[in-house]
């Protein structure tokens, strides 16, 4: 009889500790559910930057937000800095964007594949900041090859030997030559004769 009942006795705890095991399961199952939650970025004025969706399995992940030519920081709802470019969450939320423009610097140089001379001061660098405009320096170089002289035409970016194609002419307004927060942009001077004809006087002697 002893030996029935602790059979009897065993056999419910099996079953009871068999039940646990299922609950526990069941509890894993919804964390690996497919989750969706909306990601709203906001400026530090409260202002709408963009909204994304977070996804995936028991939390949803996505993509800070970014803006070309901005450098920026993340803070979420406790104020607390993000970093990486990746955000998870369990639930819909309002991450506060810091953004920066960035800087980049224009110098102004020979191209190193023209062989003629090139004489006269070149402008000093221009420091820029992203989204300002800046009005270029005139070119106002001298350039010569044997007894052949040239017209100073402005700049471009391209390195060419002779008639540059001018890229950008004296006096252009540039905005956003670089998106690269430190970036250095070379100009290099135009001189080009393409447009220049000569003349040539003759005098003619009587019979």
């Amino acid at each position: 009889m002893k030996k029935i009942l602790a059979a009897i006795m065993l056999s419910g705890i099996i079953a009871f500790f068999s039940g646990c095991g299922g609950d526990g399961g069941s509890s894993n199952e919804n964390e690996d559910k497919f989750k969706s939650y909306t990601v709203t970025f906001v400026d530090e004025n409260g202002n709408t930057l963009a909204t994304e969706k977070a996804e995936g399995y028991g939390q949803g992940t996505c993509y800070l937000y970014t803006k070309t030519g901005y450098t920026a920081k993340y803070y979420d709802t406790d104020g607390k800095e993000l970093t990486g470019e990746l955000y998870s969450t369990k639930k819909d939320c309002k991450i506060t964007v810091k953004l920066s423009p960035i800087s980049y610097t224009i110098k102004f140089e020979k191209s190193p594949e023209d062989y003629r001379t090139v004489s006269g001061t070149f402008p000093s660098e221009i420091s820029c900041v992203y989204d300002t405009e800046y009005t270029l320096p005139d070119n106002t170089l001298s350039c010569s090859s044997y007894e052949t002289s040239y017209k100073a035409r402005g700049w471009s970016k391209a390195k060419s030997k002779y008639n540059q194609t001018v890229e950008y002419k004296n006096g252009s307004k540039i905005k956003n030559l670089a998106s690269t927060n430190g970036s250095i942009v070379t100009l290099y001077s135009c001189f080009s004769n393409a447009d220049s004809f000569a003349l040539n006087f003759y005098t003619s002697e009587g019979p």
